[in-house]
C-alpha cells in the first residue's frame, strides 16, 4: 500500500511531539519525547539545545518505525514552537553559544523594569508589537545574552551570530542549506515587531542592542522553510511547508478562524486566545494582541491572556511529594472539605494583566484541619479560578463575548478544573476528543500549502468529535471564588 503522510512537530515546553497523519488527517501514529529544563538561582530556566533537537529526531525515527510508514511516504513537514524561547547560534556552523533560555526565564526584569519607568517608551512598545513590557517575551533575553556572554557578543560584532527563537535554530538543523528565517507569529512574539507593518521595528533592535545581522527575516507562516535532510530526519526529504508558534498552532486546529471564537490551552502554561479580526488598530490597556497565522496572505489578530503556572503548579505538586501520579488529581474533587485553603498560582509570576516574572505564590487559610489533598484542591481550584478570570478580562476589554470555549493541553484532562469554569462563566466548554490540537493545526497548515484543503469551509468539514460540558450555576463556588479574587487582588497588587 502507498502512502502520503504529512509530518508533524509539536516542539513544547516539556516534550517535543511527533505525529504523521495521512492527507486526510486521520493520525497514524505519534511519538512522544520529554526535555529536561535546567532551574537555576534567580528564576533562570533553561534547555539544552541538543537534547531539543536529538528529541525530535527520536521522536521521528520511533513514529516511522512504529507505523511501518516508509520515510519516502512523507509529503511535508509542520513544526510549530515554544514562542518567546531563544536559542543563540553561530551563523558559520550552527553552533549554539548558550543553553536555550526558557519563555519562563525571568533574567531579563530588571531591564524591562527599567523600560516601565518610561511611560512613553512602554506605551510605544504596546503600539507596535501589540505587547507589554515583559521578560516574558523574547527581546530582554536576547539583550542579557549579548551583554552577559561574551562570546555571543564577539560573534554580534564579527556578522556571525543568529540570537533568534528556538525554531529558527531547530529549522536550519533539520533542512539541507542555512536559512535564517521565522514566521510572523513567531515573530510577534519576540517584542520587537511591528505587527501592522510585519517587520521588525528599528528602534527596539536599537534599544535592545540587537544588530539587524543577527536577527531573522520575517515571512509568512505557510511557504518555503527549507527541505529536511534525510541524514538528520530517518531518511525524510520533504518540504517543511509551515512555521508557527504553538498557542496559534493550537488555535489554528481548533479552528477558530472567525472573530470572537476562542480556545484555552492549559498546558505548561495557560493560554487564553480569542480571534479578534484583521482591525490591527484596536489596542487593549491590559491585554495583548498578537498575530493569526497568516495563511491567505490576510493578517488577522488575536487578544491573549497567559497563565504562568498550570501544568507546571501540578508539577510542582508531584515533586515536594503532594501527589505520587498525575492522574491522582483526577480523585481530588471527591474530597469534601471545609478546609480547603486558597491558593495564588504565582510560581512564575503572573501575566496579564499585572505582567509580574517574581514568583509570589501563597496558600492563605491554612488550619491544624488542612491536609495535603486539601492544598492539592486549593491548587487546582486556583487554576480555574485564574482562567475565569483572564476569561472575563478579555471579554471586558475587547467587548467580545465567547458563547463557548474550546480547551485543550494536559491539564484539561481534570474534569473538575473545566467544570469548575464553566460553573463560573456559564459558557459552553468544548473538549476536543482529540487530544493533538496545536498537532492538528500545523497538519491543517500544511494542508492548506499542500492544496489538499484550500479553504477554511473545507477545514471546518474534518470531523471532530468532542465532549461538551455545560454546568448549571453554582452559589457556592461562586461564593469561594469572589472570596479567591478578593485575597488575589490584595496580595498581587
Amino acid at each position: 500500500m502507498s502512502y502520503e503522510c504529512v509530518l508533524t512537530i509539536d516542539q513544547g515546553t516539556s516534550s517535543t511531539k511527533i505525529i504523521l497523519f495521512d492527507t486526510a488527517g486521520n493520525p497514524l501514529d505519534k511519538s512522544t519525547q520529554e526535555i529536561p529544563l535546567i532551574e537555576n538561582a534567580h528564576h533562570y530556566i533553561e534547555q539544552d539545545p541538543d537534547a531539543i533537537l536529538r528529541s525530535i529526531q527520536k521522536g521521528i525515527q520511533e513514529v516511522l518505525e512504529k507505523s511501518g510508514v516508509p520515510s519516502g511516504a512523507v509529503v511535508a513537514v509542520a513544526l510549530d514552537n515554544q514562542g518567546e524561547t531563544v536559542i543563540p547560534f553561530r551563523k558559520s556552523d550552527l553552533k549554539p553559544l548558550y543553553n536555550a533560555l526558557s519563555w519562563q526565564d525571568g533574567r531579563g526584569e530588571e531591564r524591562i523594569r527599567q523600560i516601565r519607568g518610561d511611560a512613553e517608551l512602554t506605551e510605544y512598545i504596546k503600539k507596535i508589537t501589540g505587547l507589554f513590557p515583559s521578560s516574558y517575551f523574547s527581546a530582554s533575553k536576547m539583550e542579557w545574552l549579548i551583554r552577559n556572554v561574551e562570546e555571543i557578543s564577539r560573534e554580534q560584532e564579527k556578522g556571525n551570530l543568529v540570537v533568534a527563537t528556538s525554531e529558527v535554530w531547530i529549522l536550519n538543523k533539520l533542512i539541507d542549506r542555512t536559512q535564517f528565517r521565522t514566521d510572523y507569529t513567531t515573530a510577534s512574539r519576540t517584542m520587537l515587531f511591528d505587527i501592522e507593518q510585519l517587520k521588525w521595528d528599528e528602534r527596539l533592535l536599537e534599544l535592545f542592542h540587537l544588530d539587524r545581522k543577527s536577527i531573522p527575516e520575517p515571512v509568512p507562516t505557510i511557504g518555503d522553510f527549507g527541505i529536511t535532510d534525510p541524514k538528520i530526519c530517518a531518511g525524510i526529504k520533504a518540504p517543511i511547508v509551515a512555521s508557527v508558534v504553538d498557542q496559534q498552532s493550537a488555535l489554528f486546529g481548533h479552528r477558530c478562524f472567525h472573530e470572537g471564537e476562542a480556545k484555552l490551552t492549559l498546558g505548561t502554561g495557560g493560554f487564553l486566545q480569542v480571534h479578534s479580526g484583521k482591525d490591527s488598530k484596536k489596542r487593549s490597556d491590559l491585554i495583548i494582541k498578537s498575530l493569526f497565522p497568516h495563511v491567505f496572505n490576510e493578517t488577522a489578530y488575536i487578544y491573549e491572556g497567559q497563565i504562568y503556572s498550570v501544568g507546571s503548579a501540578i508539577e510542582w505538586l508531584k515533586r515536594n511529594g503532594f501527589i505520587v501520579e498525575f492522574s491522582e488529581i483526577n480523585e481530588i474533587e471527591k474530597s469534601i472539605s471545609k478546609n480547603v485553603p486558597f491558593f495564588i498560582p504565582a510560581l512564575s509570576g503572573l501575566a496579564a494583566p499585572y505582567w509580574k516574572s517574581e514568583p509570589s505564590a501563597a496558600f492563605l487559610g491554612i488550619g491544624l484541619q488542612t491536609t495535603k489533598t486539601d492544598l492539592v484542591r486549593a491548587v487546582l481550584e486556583s487554576i480555574a479560578f485564574r482562567s475565569v478570570q483572564i476569561i472575563r478580562l478579555i471579554e471586558a476589554e475587547a467587548g467580545i463575548e465567547m458563547k463557548s470555549l474550546s480547551i485543550d493541553g494536559g491539564v484539561s484532562q481534570n474534569d473538575f478544573i473545566l467544570r469548575t469554569i464553566s460553573k463560573l462563566t456559564r459558557k459552553r466548554i468544548v473538549k476536543p476528543k482529540n487530544e493533538d490540537l496545536t498537532s492538528l493545526g500545523g497538519f491543517f497548515l500544511a494542508s492548506l500549502k499542500l492544496g489538499t484543503m484550500n479553504s477554511f469551509d473545507e477545514l471546518l468539514a474534518y470531523e471532530l468529535d468532542s465532549l461538551i460540558i455545560e454546568e448549571s450555576f453554582d452559589s457556592s463556588i461562586n461564593k469561594r471564588f469572589s472570596e479567591w479574587e478578593n485575597i488575589f487582588e490584595k496580595i498581587v497588587n
